[in-house]
């Protein structure tokens, strides 16, 4: 099942639940005989201006009405169709769902091995830094980018260091000596 709704910014107008895809891209064509959508790389939207005052979305025998003075901004207002479990019928694991862990969509089945890497890079990188004679926090939790690591030494102003992100988690030398001069290299910058 897909849970259908319009989002911008902090508004959500529900519309239902479909049954799969194929009901969605029916549901989509349902709401383009209303007001015309832009469709980006298969995420649909409606640009606030293009919306009627009054207008209704025929679907399955429902109306779903819509107006623009639904959405109080003049941002782009987004169509969002979330995939649910049926938590009534019998499991098969993880599905394929995920979690945002900081900003970032991380596959259900892999989450506890992020966070657990992701943890082990903070500490390794936040020894390496001690040692270097900084002072290390975490902050930027929340941010466009996620939670950062950053930097402070002899009381100067804290400066940022690296993103927590899958990408610096990844990427972060196994071998020793690399590491270390991976560090260098990102106070160098």
């Amino acid at each position: 099942m897909l849970f259908v709704q319009f989002i911008q910014d902090s508004v959500q107008k529900e519309i239902g639940l479909v049954r799969d895809q194929g009901q969605l891209e029916a549901l989509i064509q349902a709401i383009e005989e209303v007001c015309p959508l832009e469709n980006l790389e298969g995420d649909y939207f409606i640009h606030k201006k293009d919306l009627p005052d009054y207008g209704e979305i025929h679907f399955h025998g429902h109306k779903i009405p819509l107006s623009r003075f639904e959405f109080p901004l003049e941002d782009d207002i987004y169509i969002q169709g979330q995939l649910l479990r049926d938590l009534s019928q019998e499991g098969q694991g993880y599905g394929d769902s995920y979690l945002v862990i900081e900003n970032y969509a991380i596959p259900s089945g892999e989450v506890q091995a992020y966070i657990r890497d992701r943890e082990a890079a903070y500490q390794r990188v936040k020894s390496a830094l001690e040692d270097r004679g900084f002072q290390v926090s975490r902050s930027l939790q929340g941010s466009e980018d996620g939670e950062a690591i950053v930097l402070e030494k002899d009381g100067c102003q804290k400066w940022y260091f690296a993103a927590l992100d899958p990408g610096f988690v990844a990427d972060l030398p196994k071998d020793e000596k690399d590491f270390q001069a991976m560090v260098d290299d990102y106070l160098q910058d």
